[in-house]
């Protein structure tokens, strides 16, 4: 820097911050470049640059200069940022990346949840990658519960590539139980592990409603489905419609009524304030479904007798609201195709105006309507949920499809085992709460509590009154508490870096730096915008007053010179001597 010059540092990753803005003193640039480190949280460039973009707009210097020191790490660029530098701004890229880098990673987690005896019992499974390595490595997977090891698997990593590991089960008895997977450390140890918390006590029951003289397998693909858990457990019980009770739907938080006539009298009307309650009612319609009147305040619409595929054989689904959470998780590529399903007999829906129809058949008719009453959720399903009707039960997306109709019915989302490092949390919010563990593990928001960081710092809460905002900035665990309390098994919350970071592929440099060039923008030699400075525009408009003076004197010497020529050429007559002199 020189007499005159302002310098400002911009650290960014997830998001972006000043930590010296247009200041003159560069010991101030190198005391805030000593006191940083590098974040857990995922590569953006768009916030970064946006901030550089703000101060060189304020800036009143009449040259500009950005450099960027990055990995430049691909993931992080989209290239619809929306950032453009003033004109002649120049960019100077510095990359720190080294390609030839190996790198294995804990990519993935599973966690699969299943009832043994009334309790839980966790598999994991996680997914390893390696990628840049020259030729396969034995290396060691290691599984910890609350810090102990509970089991190492020995596995071969292949050069480049994935594998697939699995754990032997446990028996989950403690809440908010601390679990991580470990690969050896390498160059870059943040994503050789991943952490995740569980509690017990979220299985969700189910009571299946079945008809007098029922088929044997009517609830069979139903049950098995919701027997095998993925994240979340089931426990279900199956009864007659003609003889539940109300202890029965205290016991449960969503109830099937699966190929049966609509229960009446007092049957009917406590299943009404079962869901008014806050209860969730799914309701299969097939052979032996009848409608009655008194479900007409109920029921998300009427359904009228079976009807048989058309002349083409069979209906399929043909429009899904993935916006809904019943089908969010089938909204990314590849995640589960529906189309597959063949329908051979449905009955056809027609839905009040108020109730949503969150799924169609390719004909238009309605294949699953919701209605709220109360603080209930009531669904309607067009077919059956077995192999009868339809070969749905057999598709590949039974499994996640019901366990997703009896997660939305419930109203109980599934905890989350960990978040992504950046991500905030509002410990005021209830549905925060209830998302990251079971209620009866949720302490009472007191004025004093602090957060205990992964790194062994404590992390104020702001007051009781309104959001109380907690920043996940650093992998590994979080734990609130009372401040000089010895919890064994405070309330906890766990953090992981983002898988995407370990994709190292770059980006060329002069990319990203043309896309922030302004339009009008001059470049240099490299491609980058170039520096225009007063002086430089004085000294190239000289240049045409010293051409004009050129040009107008050869304008000048090519005139004397041509006359003196014609002089020369021009035949003279009449010299007395019968000559032509010329």
């Amino acid at each position: 820097m020189r007499a005159g010059d302002r310098g400002s540092l911009v650290f960014f990753d997830r998001g972006a911050h000043a930590a010296v803005r247009s200041s003159s003193d560069p010991s101030r640039l190198a005391v805030a470049l000593d006191s940083t480190a590098v974040s857990d949280q995922i590569t953006r460039y768009g916030p970064g640059l946006k901030v550089a973009q703000s101060i060189l707009d304020e800036s009143d210097l009449p040259n500009r200069e950005v450099v960027i020191v990055s990995d430049f790490q691909r993931n992080g660029w989209t290239g619809d940022e929306g950032v453009s530098f003033p004109a002649g701004t120049v960019v100077t890229t510095v990359p720190i990346t080294d390609e030839t880098t190996p790198n294995r990673s804990v990519a993935g987690v599973q966690l699969s949840r299943t009832m043994l005896a009334g309790r839980e019992r966790i598999r994991v499974s996680v997914r390893l990658t390696r990628e840049g390595g020259e030729e396969p490595e034995e290396v060691p997977v290691v599984l910890r519960l609350d810090g102990r090891e509970i089991e190492t698997r020995s596995v071969e990593l292949g050069a480049t590539g994935s594998v697939m590991v699995n754990f032997e089960p446990f028996t989950l008895t403690s809440a908010f139980t601390r679990g991580s997977v470990h690969l050896p450390q390498d160059a870059l140890p943040k994503d050789d592990q991943a952490h995740f918390v569980l509690s017990p006590g979220r299985a969700l029951s189910v009571l299946i409603l079945e008809g007098s003289g029922a088929r044997d397998e009517a609830s069979l693909y139903l049950r098995r489905a919701l027997e095998i858990g993925d994240g979340s457990a089931f426990q279900v019980s199956v009864r007659s419609s003609t003889s539940f009770t109300e202890t029965d739907l205290q016991r449960h938080a969503v109830v099937v009524l699966n190929d049966t006539r609509f229960p009446s009298g007092a049957s009917g009307a406590r299943l009404r304030s079962f869901v008014e309650g806050g209860g969730g009612l799914l309701v299969v319609l097939g052979e032996r479904s009848a409608w009655r009147p008194e479900a007409d305040d109920l029921l998300p619409g009427r359904f009228e007798a079976p009807r048989d595929g058309d002349r083409r054989g069979a209906s399929r689904l043909g429009f899904l609201e993935y916006g809904h959470p019943i089908f969010e998780l089938f909204s990314g590529a590849r995640s589960g195709d529906f189309t597959r399903a063949r329908f051979f007999r449905t009955r056809p829906l027609i839905p009040g105006p108020d109730d949503a129809v969150i799924a169609r058949f390719d004909d238009g008719m309605p294949a699953l309507v919701e209605r709220r009453i109360g603080d209930g959720v009531v669904l309607l399903w067009g077919s059956t949920l077995d192999s009868f009707w339809n070969d749905l039960a057999v598709q590949p997306v039974f499994l996640p499809f019901v366990h997703a109709l009896v997660e939305h019915l419930a109203g109980q989302p599934d905890p989350a085992p960990w978040f992504d490092a950046g991500q905030v949390l509002d410990l005021a919010d209830p549905d925060v709460l209830a998302s990251v563990g079971p209620a009866e593990g949720l302490i009472p928001l007191t004025e004093d509590q602090v957060a205990l960081a992964p790194g062994g710092g404590n992390v104020p809460l702001p007051s009781t009154q309104g959001p109380r905002f907690l920043t996940l900035a650093e992998q590994g665990f979080y734990g609130i508490r009372e401040p000089g309390s010895d919890d064994e098994r405070p309330f906890s919350v766990a953090v992981n870096v983002e898988v995407s970071e370990s994709e190292l592929t770059p980006m060329d440099p002069d990319e990203l730096a043309a896309a922030v060039m302004a339009r009008d923008g001059l470049t240099t030699g490299g491609g980058l915008p170039g520096e225009v400075r007063p002086e430089d525009v004085e000294r190239r408009q000289s240049l045409w007053r010293y051409l004009l003076m050129a040009a107008l004197l050869i304008f000048v010497m090519e005139t004397v010179v041509s006359n003196w020529l014609s002089r020369l050429a021009t035949p003279k007559f009449g010299d007395g001597r019968g000559h032509a002199v010329g």
